[in-house]
């Protein structure tokens, strides 16, 4: 909107100055471009926090204001340069670094540029260079560069310089007498024509879907498990790995969201999660089918005891998939777990939980390092979203020294019986005291609408929270 006013007031300006006959025909065009845009110029006038990127991206432009204008400059050459030789660097919208336009196209937009600028004096060519100008300038002052989402409003425009060179080859060649003179520029039309067809089949339906980084934003791996999926009638349970669990995120769709759009079944549980801080094992009498990222460190993660990767299989899409029978895993899993004192097992939290152990590699540590524990629970009831697990490593007074807040699931994914397993990490203070603090276990929404989940103790609840042991913190020498 604010560029729409831009161009209008520099254009009225324009025609005050070499037409001013023609400058009242621009009242009801500038006084429209106003109306559109005083709304976006206010908002981000009066609170530019509105847009909380935009001090992130306008590097240039602060630079410029700080009395360095290199980065400006830096922008002026990479918006030049995305017409000709490197385009938009980021693969969600184009094939990374692909130009506008190929060497034949280029050639057209710089005799159109040429010719527009000979001729500024007529409206029409001052218009659209001052559009092409003013759609350009969000491109300079803004990272990354080039980018064509930055500059999308001289998109338009942009096509028209070739068009100017075209049109004044076509008359140049019409006041020729040859006839191949006559037919040279069709010709040329259709060699540019066929040359970008072919150049843009290739890069967009070839080259660019083959980008993991767009195979990544487009979700293409669910695409091929849901169509594995499909073609599984048998499969019923499944335990999807997802890095991305934020469903609040307005920009991306989580795979919860995206996949019931893809599946054209319904008789499928998934349960979803991030294999690396987390492990899910389905409660079901048949083997569990896992897909996760071909990522050796999730694989270690992800495998039972004696488990091989040997009846996996790649999606070739940066996914396996793997069916494992997790009746005797959890079992194995659960060997090493200690229990806290002098609570027995299983410990019930609230309707929906119950705690199996935890293992801990250590005791006794010093200020300064970081934590790694492993808490073990089974579902025991429907959960609601944005449960988590928290870790509280306590002084004397109750007061919080270290925590380690996790729950890398969506809850309300998972089946009662379900088992799953939540790694927590967290440091001590380099200046934490020396000393043997308790450090406890609880249940809580994200979200505060419900207090934290109470400990169960024969059908009474108690404080929501369980002492798992004491650990001794020490001072480094």
């Amino acid at each position: 909107g604010s560029l729409v006013v831009l161009v209008h007031v520099l254009f009225t300006v324009y025609l005050f100055v070499w037409h001013r006959a023609e400058a009242r025909k621009m009242v009801l065009p500038l006084a429209a471009a106003i109306i559109v845009g005083a709304p976006m110029i206010l908002l981000f006038a009066t609170r530019p926090e509105t847009d909380p990127r935009f001090p992130q991206i306008a590097l240039p432009w602060q630079a410029l204001m700080n009395g360095d204008p290199l980065p400006a400059l830096q922008g002026v050459v990479d918006n030049i340069g995305m017409f000709f030789w490197r385009g938009d660097l980021e693969g969600h919208y184009n094939l990374p670094g692909r130009p506008i336009f190929e060497p034949l196209g280029a050639i057209l937009f710089v005799i159109g540029m040429g010719m527009a600028i000979w001729r500024w004096r007529q409206p029409l060519y001052a218009f659209s260079l001052l559009w092409l100008a003013a759609g350009l300038l969000p491109g300079i002052f803004t990272l990354p560069a080039p980018s064509f989402v930055h500059t999308v409003t001289a998109q338009g425009i942009t096509y028209v310089f070739p068009g100017i060179a075209v049109v004044a080859l076509v008359e140049r060649a019409a006041e020729h007498r040859s006839r191949l003179a006559q037919l040279a520029v069709p010709l040329l039309v259709l060699v540019l024509i066929g040359v970008n067809s072919v150049w843009t089949y290739v890069d967009y339906f070839h080259r660019w879907p083959r980008v993991a980084e767009v195979q990544g934003f487009h979700q293409s791996d669910l695409a091929l498990i849901a169509a594995q999926l499909d073609a599984r009638a048998m499969v019923t349970d499944v335990a999807i790995c997802s890095v991305v669990l934020n469903e609040e995120d307005s920009f991306w769709r989580s795979g919860r969201q995206t996949i019931p759009y893809l599946l054209n079944r319904e008789n499928v549980t998934i349960r979803w999660y991030d294999c690396g801080s987390a492990l899910v094992l389905p409660h079901s009498d048949e083997p569990a089918t896992y897909y996760f990222p071909n990522d050796s460190k999730l694989r270690a993660w992800l495998l039972p005891p004696g488990e091989t990767l040997t009846a996996s299989e790649s999606l070739d899409v940066g996914v396996t998939g793997m069916v494992v029978d997790v009746s005797g895993w959890q079992q194995a899993l659960l060997e090493d777990a200690a229990q806290p004192e002098p609570n027995g097992l299983p410990v019930q939290f609230g309707e929906g939980m119950a705690f199996l152990g935890y293992s801990l590699d250590e005791l006794a540590v010093t200020a300064g390092e970081e934590v790694a524990l492993r808490t073990y629970w089974r579902v025991t009831g429907r959960l609601p979203l944005n449960l988590s697990v928290f870790v509280h490593l306590l002084d004397g007074s109750g007061n919080l020294i270290a925590q380690g807040d996790a729950f890398s699931m969506l809850s309300d994914t998972l089946v009662p019986g379900d088992m799953v397993v939540q790694l927590h990490r967290f440091s001590i203070p380099a200046d934490a005291a020396a000393g043997t603090f308790p450090l406890s276990v609880g249940v809580y929404s994200r979200t505060g609408e419900t207090p934290p989940w109470p400990v169960i103790v024969e059908g009474q609840p108690q404080e929501p929270r369980l002492i798992l042991s004491t650990m001794q913190i020490e001072r480094s020498q």
